[in-house]
């Protein structure tokens, strides 16, 4: 299998065996304990969580506690690296540090492996081998020697890309160490690619220019407010371009989206597109001091979703939409406000790796700002004491307060019972269900255009009268409830089969619509068991389905009972029942 590179070039995927993979998988489970103490603190990238937000952040940190300092920063790129280590190199090191590893590695790696393509066989000789879950492991074990023997100041590792920063003599010397012994683990530095950034004074910059040029004038000599690193700019100058590029991307996205269904294109958007392509960015920048940029994300990801849901969503029914689906909303997220939390969030957690990186520094001291900000937007709120690493923690009470505001803009009892009723359990299960034909989970575009506006009360239809004679108003509630509408009673027979068969699941057999329970009037209730429930005598219920925002009535009575009788008996199963009804939208 091949992957084409941004460049142009090919990445062969070699292990597409799935029992291959398990048990590598199976193999680093077991290594990556022992491995995390012995890369750290030089290497973030095997089995560190948030490694590369902590190398972002510790850069960040050094040049601003040195900003007035003759400092440099070196980025490291090598040519194709994961394909051309020697394999002998790293057997030896897995027999020396791994040796419990070592006869499953070597079974991978101890003679070529074959690599077809097309009609032709290569032999792979070199490098891990690409799709392997063992690969990141192995690479930084083997570059691990080199790295330890550098001598720069902030000297951090994602996999193969390096980040030297200290002063330019160190940085020079360092270079040539890597210059010399990287061949003989079968590396070879891409010096077009290696990014030079000098901090310090015009004078001392041509300086350090002419110790780099000496080694390799094809290095790229770059000023240090163009400095990114990881994805995420470390300069300030470079976040607000960084915004407008996922602008950008979210908006051929969005054009890209109209040529799937609904449902399709709403799934992607919430689960992949908008918000999950920005956090990253968000949690390692401080995005929260560049609320105009954010707030033309917004709107670009207001417009896909409107384009998508093919409705027009006033000020109210957007804040709703930005709600997670537990607190009534469409799973979708403001960037403004999920900036601030993040970044926070991102701070706290990688504080401890921070402080492998630089144990001289005051970390907190560089993202204050960001906490002085939190406490006058949330004063009445605590910070997360327990989890405060996790960004959930943080955001839950960005997203609390969101909804008491809401909740106090309702004008009307409508808007607030409709507010109460999306927030409640199983009520949005429908927006997280993977849209699937086969699975009966696929919303046609109406469908989904209709439940959306159910959900957020936006205008369905124009007002009209029905043929039942009542007013149809543009939020389209009448057809929940209207006697000449089909969605009623389907509605109606989905909570009797649901209380039916939840009775057979618990083995108590039940009859649908029974004949013969009422002799004055000759109706029926909607349902009976055929057993006896309590005191020797059968249970009835009976559903009335009055309105998808209303509750869902049911009675229970025991046959020649009385309600007051099995009053305690039916307490039993009212409340589980009543929490398992589930409606669709008519």
């Amino acid at each position: 299998m091949r992957i084409k590179k941004k460049d142009g070039g090919i990445r062969p995927i070699a292990i597409g065996n799935t029992i291959r993979r398990l048990a590598s998988k199976i193999c680093i489970t077991g290594l990556v304990a022992d491995a995390i103490e012995h890369l750290l603190p030089l290497q973030f990238g095997v089995g560190v969580k948030g490694g590369a937000e902590g190398i972002v952040h510790s850069l960040r940190t050094f040049l601003k506690a040195n900003v007035d300092s003759d400092n440099a920063v070196l980025k490291i790129d090598f040519k194709n690296a994961f394909n051309l280590v020697d394999r002998k190199c790293m057997l030896d090191i897995i027999a020396e540090k791994f040796p419990e590893a070592f006869p499953f590695i070597f079974q991978a790696y101890g003679t070529p492996s074959f690599l077809s393509f097309g009609s032709n066989t290569i032999l792979s000789q070199r490098g891990v081998q690409q799709g392997d879950p063992l690969g990141p492991l192995l690479f930084s074990l083997i570059i691990h020697p080199l790295i330890s023997s550098l001598s720069t100041k902030f000297n951090a590792w994602y996999l193969d890309d390096g980040t030297l920063a200290g002063s330019p003599s160190s940085i020079a010397e360092d270079l040539k160490i890597i210059v010399n012994k990287c061949e003989d683990i079968g590396l070879q530095l891409n010096f077009s690619k290696c990014e030079f950034f000098h901090c310090g004074s015009e004078k001392d910059a041509i300086v350090a220019h002419d110790k780099i040029f000496a080694i390799d004038p094809s290095i790229k000599i770059l000023p240090i407010n163009m400095l990114s690193l990881l994805g995420s700019p470390i300069h300030n100058d470079l976040i607000s371009n960084a915004i407008s590029d996922k602008i950008s991307i979210l908006s051929i996205m969005r054009t890209r989206l109209s040529f799937l269904s609904a449902h399709h294109a709403f799934f992607l958007l919430k689960n992949a597109i908008s918000i999950p392509r920005l956090n990253y960015l968000l949690r390692c920048c401080p995005c929260w001091k560049y609320p105009k940029q954010l707030r033309l994300y917004d709107l670009s990801l207001k417009t896909a979703f409107e384009n998508i849901t093919n409705s027009n969503l006033d000020d109210n029914a957007w804040a709703q939409a930005t709600l997670p689906v537990y607190m009534g909303g469409m799973g979708l997220r403001s960037a403004v406000e999920l900036s601030l939390s993040a970044y926070l969030a991102s701070a706290h957690s990688v504080t401890n790796l921070v402080s492998l990186i630089l144990p001289s520094t005051n970390f907190s001291s560089s993202f204050s700002d960001a906490l002085e900000h939190w406490n006058n937007n949330y004063p009445t709120f605590d910070k997360p004491d327990i989890c405060k690493n996790s960004q959930s923690c943080w955001e839950h009470i960005c997203l609390t307060k969101k909804f008491e505001s809401l909740s106090s803009r309702c004008d009307n009892p409508i808007s607030e019972c409709r507010l109460r009723a999306m927030s409640s359990k199983h009520s949005g299960k429908w927006i997280d269900a993977l849209p699937s034909s086969s699975l009966g989970t696929l919303l046609d575009n109406d469908a989904l255009r209709i439940a959306t506006a159910l959900r957020l009360g936006t205008k369905m239809c124009e007002q009209h009268t029905c043929v039942c004679g009542a007013t149809v108003y543009e939020n389209g509630l009448h057809e929940l409830s209207c006697q000449k509408s089909a969605g009623r009673r389907s509605r109606h027979d989905d909570i009797n089969d649901l209380i039916k068969r939840s009775l057979v699941s618990a083995e108590i057999p039940s009859i649908l619509e029974p004949i013969g329970t009422c002799l004055e009037d000759g109706k029926r209730p909607n349902g009976m068991t055929l057993i006896p429930w309590a005191f020797g005598k059968t249970l009835l219920w009976d559903a009335t389905c009055v309105d998808s925002f209303a509750p869902c009535h049911i009675a229970y009575s025991s046959k020649s009972l009385g309600f007051a009788a099995c009053e305690a008996e039916t307490k039993k199963i009212n409340k589980p029942q009543q929490e398992g009804i589930t409606t669709k939208p008519g």
